[in-house]
């Protein structure tokens, strides 16, 4: 997957369908299932799957609730993307997921040398 794909789409944002876990005070959604769903619309997006995703964790099951990850690219590449829920009923929800614009700058040490 290159960046580039993923650039030219960067101001979609994308649905995906998950199921919350928790009981019904408090629902959440687990970071392996936002990576999970953000790795399947990602690699829809881009037309081919991306080298890895990581989100730092769980998030609040309720309308509104976002997060930050970060896709990295099979060149190496790095851009971010934010996960919105955007509705949940019966622990059933929907996330749109956009990425930004502008790739990340390398990590540091990864130079090579």
């Amino acid at each position: 997957m290159k960046l580039r794909s993923l650039r030219a789409v960067a101001v979609l944002a994308v649905g995906a369908a998950f199921a919350l876990s928790g009981c019904s005070f408090k629902s959440t959604v687990s970071k392996e299932e936002l990576e999970k769903q953000s790795f399947d619309v990602l690699t829809k997006m881009a037309g081919e799957e991306p080298a890895e995703v990581e989100c730092p964790g769980p998030i609040d099951g309720e309308v509104g609730a976002k997060t930050r990850c970060v896709l990295t690219a099979k060149d190496g590449g790095r851009i971010g993307y934010t996960i919105e829920i955007t509705s949940y009923e019966d622990n059933r929800g929907k996330m749109v997921v956009q990425v930004d614009e502008t790739p990340m700058p390398p990590a540091q040490g990864n130079s090579g040398t």
